[in-house]
C-alpha cells in the first residue's frame, strides 16, 4: 500500500521502475491522491513508450515490460527532466539536454 495523500513522487518512482521487475507491480492506493495530473503525466507517457499502468479499483498494475525507445523534447525545467534522466539511467540509456 503507497499512501498518497501526501506526495506523488513516490508513487511515480514505483510506476517508473514496476516494469522492469520480475513479476511487474500492483499498487494499492489510501487517502486521497494528491498531485493526480502529475502521476497521469507519467502514466501517458509510459503508455507512449509501450508500458500500460492498468487503473484499477484500488490502484494501478502493471506488467512486466521494456519501454521502447523514442525521443522526446523537454521543456528548459531541470525538474521536468529529472524523470527522463532517472528512466534512461534505469535502462542504461542515454539522454542529451541541449536547453
Amino acid at each position: 500500500m503507497v499512501k498518497s495523500d501526501v506526495s506523488s513522487q513516490y508513487l511515480t518512482a514505483l510506476l517508473l521502475i514496476a516494469p522492469s521487475l520480475q513479476r511487474g507491480l500492483e499498487i494499492a492506493l489510501t487517502g486521497e491522491q494528491v498531485s493526480a495530473s502529475y502521476v497521469e503525466i507519467t502514466r501517458r507517457e509510459m503508455i507512449k513508450r509501450g508500458v500500460n499502468p492498468r487503473i484499477t479499483e484500488s490502484g494501478f498494475a502493471i506488467e512486466p515490460a521494456e519501454y521502447s525507445e523514442s525521443e522526446v523534447r523537454i521543456e528548459g525545467d531541470a525538474s521536468a527532466s529529472t524523470y527522463f534522466a532517472a528512466l534512461a539511467t534505469l535502462h542504461r540509456s542515454r539522454v542529451e539536454f541541449q536547453n
